[in-house]
């Protein structure tokens, strides 16, 4: 009988404990191929939207914010967040939300997530940096120096071709 009461009273003040934490970016990448990774690789090349997997425990809401320096590029806020709520990530399952932003251009942002109580005060501000690069590599000039001769991208302009210039 004990246990049981206890067990009822670490359910009941857990959901209040609880913290929020980034878990995963979800997007499509420039070669339209669909990415998911955690926060910790602090880069991205999403293109269209770029969905922001949180975790955030019950009765919470969650509030993401993208930030370039001083400036607030965008923002998105859950509902109070319920057992309906719940989402899965690498195998784990937390209560939380997958909110969706514009993709930001190329640039270096700051991701924040704030967990909000049933009153909307910030209980929590996490902090993540994001690297965003969509653009290609380019490939400069190069030189091949072999037994048989040298060439290089000077002698046959845009394209890609093999030719030899014999020593």
């Amino acid at each position: 009988m004990l246990i049981q009461r206890l067990y009822l009273l670490a359910l009941l003040l857990l959901p209040g404990l609880a913290g929020a934490e980034l878990l995963e970016y979800r997007y499509t990448d420039t070669l339209g191929q669909a990415k998911a990774h955690a926060p910790t690789t602090g880069y991205a090349n999403p293109t269209g939207s770029l969905d922001l997997v949180a975790s955030g425990g019950l009765d919470r809401r969650l509030r993401i914010e993208i930030w370039n320096g001083s400036t607030l590029q965008s923002q998105a806020e859950s509902g109070p967040l319920s057992s309906r709520d719940l989402i899965t990530v690498n195998g784990k399952n937390y209560y939380g939300a997958v909110l969706r932003l514009d993709a930001p251009t190329d640039g270096t942002y700051e991701v924040r997530v704030h967990l909000l109580d049933t009153a909307g005060a910030t209980v929590q501000t996490d902090r993540y940096p994001l690297q965003v690069d969509t653009a290609p590599p380019e490939a400069g000039a190069f030189e091949y120096v072999g037994s048989a001769g040298t060439g290089s991208t000077a002698l046959f302009g845009d394209r890609f071709t093999t030719a030899l210039v014999l020593a």
